[in-house]
């Protein structure tokens, strides 16, 4: 309960301000965490532990955890029941070296993630390939590629990010070094070249933390940096794929011994705020840690003092956020450590009026040696967990979160078809009666740590949403409605709608060509109709419908559109005094929500009506094959004599089954 609730006007008496004081012991008892560290056995006792990393790496639904430690590092299993099973040698993830941060990705977007891991030291980081499940028990296993994929530059590492900087639909990697900055390019199959310098991120900084998100809502990932030495962090502003530093001018302006950096919303303005950790220094005044609130994208201000998370004596080392009671304010966790005069690890609970309260006694204490930190929901009950990993003389603790104060939930599983398959830089939008609250996909934060990629929303008290959408690295938008709450949701990006600026002819043999264009906010429809053409919408008008038809396999929410497509809209072009075709340009104005399509995978059913009495015979069913890239299309003429009926059934790779009758006369991509 926030304690302004209380207040009924500034002159309240003052038995209401003690109680309004009061009010927090009250809405904290409701924080509840367990430590099941010795039954989950992911501590590694008397290693340095450093980072982490959550990712379901075999596919099985719950999320998996990977440490990074000074010596080898370890991956382990989510076996449920809050056991943990260490698989490093099977899945083939050893590595002997000093390693500082990794993240989970699907790199080669063949639908199980790959692990990028960094190196502190001499050598090149770590890059490890999922080749699936393999031998007769059908364990995933990982082969170490770094070398052959042009991962090659051997300096100091310490933590990385991964982006689509480019939207290219392939993840990219941005590591910082004791060194110039690297950035990875993808080029497809699982090669990559450092573009750092050609894109404007290739400063020599010594760099401890790193996130990607988009600052200004323009769709372009952009990166955080926090930087030590006394050198200023960096705020690269993404320029479509070329990077400019606006920190200066910007009021990014601490300097010190920095650490870990973080992005989330926390005052729900529905832009992304900035947190910075850092080392007090030997300086008369300890530096304290900074955040910074976005003013329009451009312009920051720091409001640590005020919100009452400067942290001042911690000697800050990473961080990540994540809304640990689900009531729609986002929380984060501050891992203190290295030096004995440092002040203990802090968990930020949100107040939801722009301040915090350290809540650490929720999980029994945090002053020990803290390093890394990550959030993720392993136990699949609806809300987060947390890891902290130790120094060489603390422990690793996993606490599960016990807490009950019946808020509600939502989690989205998104699944890039268009962009990147991990959905790495959607942002996710949620509308409730109470708030709209806005997320991201991140990519890794903190000091090389990883929070798990679903995205888990808090909706408070609030049972239902009004509504939910998603901005895909692509540019596509898509709406899902008011989907059920208190459960996590598997979302597909919308294939066909997400080809921006791509144009498909498919021929169904019977004279009647359907187009579709597709850009990120205007898709045009087009019907052509050969000479002999039995339906002239000029004259008569039609409907266009896109309808759902089962769950389908993704299980993708979504929803139905229906278009009138009145004879006043079409257009006629005519050579010879024949017409050849006719053309229909969706006008919000005449057809509201035209220029935008939501769909559910398995089936999509295009209708365009006529009058059945322009029908002089039912010429059956044609069915044809359309290979666009990776996607395969199936359309089917329905051969219906009331209407005509395209079934569009699509899949991500051409190991989709063959489409039944093939009898296609023409098929192409402009």
């Amino acid at each position: 309960m926030n304690p302004l609730h209380y207040y009924a006007s500034v002159t309240a008496c003052v038995a209401a301000l003690a109680i309004a004081l009061t009010a927090p012991s009250a809405a904290f008892s409701e924080l509840a965490f367990t430590d099941v560290t010795a039954t989950a056995t992911v501590r590694l006792p008397e290693t340095l532990n450093e980072s982490i990393a959550w990712g379901d790496y075999d596919n099985d639904g719950d999320q998996d955890l990977f440490l990074t430690n000074d010596g080898p590092n370890a991956l382990f299993r989510n076996d449920g029941g809050d056991v943990f099973v260490d698989v490093t040698a099977e899945a083939g993830v050893t590595g002997a070296g000093f390693s500082v941060g990794a993240a989970f990705g699907d790199l080669d977007n063949d639908g199980d993630l790959d692990l990028y891991v960094v190196t502190f030291g001499a050598g090149p980081d770590l890059l490890f390939r999922n080749d699936g499940p393999l031998g007769p028990t059908r364990a995933y296993v990982f082969t170490e590629i770094a070398t052959e994929a042009g991962i090659d530059q051997t300096v100091s590492s310490r933590p990385v990010a991964l982006l689509d900087f480019d939207r290219d639909g392939l993840l990219d990697i941005f590591v910082m070094s004791i060194g110039q900055n690297i950035l990875y390019r993808n080029l497809g199959g699982l090669r990559f070249e450092n573009v750092a310098v050609e894109r404007g991120v290739g400063d020599t900084f010594v760099g401890v933390g790193a996130v990607a998100t988009d600052i200004d809502d323009d769709g372009w990932p952009d990166l955080f940096t926090g930087n030590r030495s006394a050198q200023i962090n960096s705020l690269y502003k993404n320029d479509e794929g070329t990077f400019v530093d606006i920190a200066a001018g910007a009021g990014i302006d601490s300097t010190g011994l920095g650490m870990g950096v973080l992005s989330f919303d926390y005052d729900n303005d529905l832009d992304f705020d900035l947190y910075w950790t850092t080392w007090p220094g030997s300086g008369a005044a300890p530096v304290a840690n900074a955040l910074y609130e976005n003013l329009n994208g451009e312009s920051f201000v720091d409001v640590a003092e005020a919100s009452g998370t400067e942290d001042a004596l911690g000697w800050g080392i990473s961080a990540n956020a994540g809304d640990i009671d689900n009531d729609g304010w986002t929380d984060f966790f501050v891992t203190n450590g290295f030096s004995t005069t440092s002040s203990a690890n802090v968990l930020f609970h949100n107040l939801g009026d722009k301040t915090f309260a350290d809540r650490t006694d929720a999980l029994g204490g945090g002053d020990f040696d803290g390093r890394g930190v990550a959030f993720a929901d392993y136990d699949d009950d609806g809300d987060l967990d947390l890891i902290v990993t130790g120094g060489v003389t603390a422990d690793t603790h996993l606490w599960r979160n016990d807490g009950d104060d019946g808020h509600h939930w939502l989690t989205l599983n998104l699944v890039g078809t268009v962009s990147n398959a991990s959905a790495i830089g959607a942002r996710v939008t949620v509308e409730t009666a109470a708030r709209t609250t806005v997320h991201e996909v991140s990519g890794g934060a903190g000091r090389g740590s990883q929070n798990s990629l679903p995205v888990e929303i808090g909706l408070g008290a609030e049972q239902s949403v009004v509504g939910v959408g998603i901005d895909w690295p692509s540019g596509m938008h898509q709406e899902l409605g008011a989907i059920d709450v208190d459960r996590a949701h598997r979302v597909v990006e919308p294939l066909l709608a997400g080809l921006p600026g791509r144009r498909f002819r498919a021929d169904t043999g019977l004279g009647n060509v359907a187009r579709v264009r597709t850009r990120s906010l205007d898709h045009r429809v087009r019907l052509g109709l050969g000479k002999d053409s039995i339906h002239d919408p000029s004259v008569h008008g039609g409907t266009l419908s896109i309808l759902p038809t089962g769950a389908g396999e993704r299980g993708q929410a979504g929803g139905a559109l229906t278009v009138e497509l009145p004879a006043g809209q079409w257009k006629t072009r005519r050579r010879a005094g024949v017409t050849e075709r006719y053309r229909y340009k969706g006008n919000p104005a005449v057809a509201p929500g035209a220029h935008r399509i939501s769909v559910r995978p398995g089936k999509l059913r295009i209708v365009a009506r006529t009058d059945p009495a322009l029908l002089d015979s039912d010429p059956g069913p044609v069915a044809t094959r359309l290979t666009l890239g990776e996607a395969v299309y199936c359309l089917e003429f329905g051969g219906i004599r009331r209407f005509r009926q395209f079934t569009v059934l699509f899949a991500r790779d051409a190991a989709a089954p063959e489409c039944a009758a093939p009898s296609l006369r023409s098929t192409s991509e402009r």
